[in-house]
Protein backbone atom coordinates (compact mmCIF):
# COMPACT_ATOMS: atom_id res chain seq x y z
CA UNK A 1 0.00 0.00 0.00
CA UNK A 2 2.90 2.48 0.31
CA UNK A 3 3.10 2.02 -3.14
CA UNK A 4 -0.22 3.28 -3.83
CA UNK A 5 0.19 6.13 -1.45
CA UNK A 6 3.19 7.12 -2.99
CA UNK A 7 1.95 6.99 -6.67
CA UNK A 8 -1.39 8.78 -5.51
CA UNK A 9 0.16 11.31 -3.60
CA UNK A 10 -1.98 10.59 -0.04
CA UNK A 11 0.22 9.79 3.09
CA UNK A 12 0.01 6.27 3.76
CA UNK A 13 -1.90 6.66 6.85
CA UNK A 14 -4.96 7.51 5.25
CA UNK A 15 -4.45 4.94 2.48
CA UNK A 16 -4.22 2.15 5.67
CA UNK A 17 -6.92 4.12 6.98
CA UNK A 18 -8.91 3.60 3.43
CA UNK A 19 -8.01 0.32 3.37
CA UNK A 20 -8.88 -0.77 7.41
CA UNK A 21 -12.43 0.82 6.55
CA UNK A 22 -11.63 3.84 8.82
CA UNK A 23 -12.79 6.64 6.19
CA UNK A 24 -16.80 6.50 4.98
CA UNK A 25 -16.67 8.37 2.19
CA UNK A 26 -13.31 9.79 0.68
CA UNK A 27 -12.96 12.88 -1.06
CA UNK A 28 -13.72 13.10 -4.81
CA UNK A 29 -10.33 14.13 -5.11
CA UNK A 30 -8.81 11.38 -2.98
CA UNK A 31 -10.97 8.88 -5.79
CA UNK A 32 -9.77 10.52 -8.17
CA UNK A 33 -5.93 10.15 -6.94
CA UNK A 34 -6.38 6.61 -6.36
CA UNK A 35 -8.14 5.94 -9.41
CA UNK A 36 -5.04 7.93 -11.74
CA UNK A 37 -2.93 5.52 -9.13
CA UNK A 38 -4.39 2.46 -10.56
CA UNK A 39 -4.44 2.86 -14.06
CA UNK A 40 -2.12 0.75 -16.08
CA UNK A 41 0.50 2.60 -17.92
CA UNK A 42 -1.44 3.81 -20.90
CA UNK A 43 -5.29 3.00 -20.57
CA UNK A 44 -7.66 4.12 -22.81
CA UNK A 45 -10.07 6.71 -22.72
CA UNK A 46 -13.32 4.51 -21.71
CA UNK A 47 -11.28 2.73 -19.54
CA UNK A 48 -10.18 5.62 -17.43
CA UNK A 49 -14.06 7.02 -17.09
CA UNK A 50 -15.20 3.34 -16.37
CA UNK A 51 -12.46 3.14 -13.15
CA UNK A 52 -12.98 6.32 -11.77
CA UNK A 53 -16.88 5.33 -12.24
CA UNK A 54 -16.46 2.37 -10.60
CA UNK A 55 -14.55 4.86 -7.79
CA UNK A 56 -16.91 7.01 -7.42
CA UNK A 57 -19.96 4.05 -7.15
CA UNK A 58 -17.12 2.83 -4.16
CA UNK A 59 -17.09 6.14 -2.41
CA UNK A 60 -20.69 6.76 -2.54
CA UNK A 61 -21.13 9.32 -4.91
CA UNK A 62 -22.75 7.39 -7.80
CA UNK A 63 -25.61 5.08 -7.08
CA UNK A 64 -24.93 1.41 -7.76
CA UNK A 65 -27.80 0.73 -10.08
CA UNK A 66 -27.09 3.96 -12.43
CA UNK A 67 -24.89 2.64 -15.78
CA UNK A 68 -23.75 5.66 -17.57
CA UNK A 69 -22.45 6.28 -21.07
CA UNK A 70 -18.78 7.28 -21.00
CA UNK A 71 -19.83 10.41 -22.87
CA UNK A 72 -22.28 10.89 -19.74
CA UNK A 73 -19.77 10.22 -17.23
CA UNK A 74 -17.70 12.81 -19.27
CA UNK A 75 -20.86 15.33 -18.96
CA UNK A 76 -20.81 14.51 -14.73
CA UNK A 77 -17.09 15.69 -14.92
CA UNK A 78 -17.36 18.85 -16.18
CA UNK A 79 -19.58 19.62 -12.68
CA UNK A 80 -16.19 18.28 -10.59
CA UNK A 81 -15.93 21.38 -8.97
CA UNK A 82 -19.26 22.64 -8.75
CA UNK A 83 -21.07 22.72 -5.53
CA UNK A 84 -22.47 18.85 -4.60
CA UNK A 85 -26.13 20.03 -4.39
CA UNK A 86 -25.27 20.90 -8.38
CA UNK A 87 -23.43 17.84 -8.42
CA UNK A 88 -26.34 15.66 -6.96
CA UNK A 89 -28.98 17.75 -9.51
CA UNK A 90 -26.90 16.84 -12.54
CA UNK A 91 -26.82 12.78 -11.28
CA UNK A 92 -30.62 12.88 -11.17
CA UNK A 93 -31.11 14.51 -14.33
CA UNK A 94 -28.89 11.67 -15.96
CA UNK A 95 -30.74 9.22 -13.57
CA UNK A 96 -34.07 10.11 -15.06
CA UNK A 97 -33.37 9.80 -18.52
CA UNK A 98 -31.87 6.17 -18.14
Amino acid sequence: MEALADKAQISHAYVSKLEAGHVERPSRIIVGKLVAALLPKDPSEDMSERLLEEGMIAAGYLPSDLHLSVEELRFLRTFRSAPESIQKAAIAVLSSQT
